[in-house]
């Protein structure tokens, strides 16, 4: 039954739980033993925050501003400038100027940027495959296809 604490109809606790599910794997992901296994042993000493600047690098259609990088990373420009800076220092990222716009300059993986990427996607596929062992292949295509789903519909609530 629909109500204007629960406009869906559906039951609050499916919802309720959904919800608590959906912040316990955010918090998964910063948790001391996962970042630990993650990087300890990498060939280079980094964040989980430049990983996720050098992979919001790589996914980009094209050359991503550090504005784009803002956005991908919902963070504020400030901090993303600084994110930048310190990849660029770290030899991660470089910054070019923009060949239709010479004010702008747009963001390129190194060769040691993709070289420690390559290696933490390496090191995240084994830990994943810690995690599922035993789950079958028809369970991860259903899980997948819904977690997609879920983020689609989150996409939507952003740019309807």
């Amino acid at each position: 039954m629909t109500s204007p604490n629960n406009p869906t109809g559906k039951p609050t606790e499916i919802l309720d739980r959904l919800d608590e599910s959906l912040l316990g794997f955010r918090r998964l992901f910063l948790r001391p033993g996962y970042r630990q296994r993650l990087l300890h042993g990498l060939s280079r000493d980094v964040q989980l925050a430049t990983l996720r600047l050098l992979r919001a690098v790589e996914r980009s259609d094209g050359p991503p501003s550090v504005g784009d990088i803002a956005e991908a990373l919902t963070i504020d420009p400030s901090t993303s400038s600084r994110l930048v800076d310190g990849a660029a220092e770290a030899g991660l990222v470089e910054r070019r100027t923009c060949a239709e716009d010479r004010r702008s300059r747009r963001l390129h993986l190194t060769a040691e940027g993709e070289a420690v990427l390559a290696e933490v996607t390496a090191r995240r596929r084994q830990l994943l495959a810690e995690v599922i062992e035993g789950w079958d292949t028809d369970e991860l295509e259903r899980l997948t296809a819904m977690l997609s789903r879920l983020g689609a519909a989150f996409d939507e609530l952003e740019h309807p």
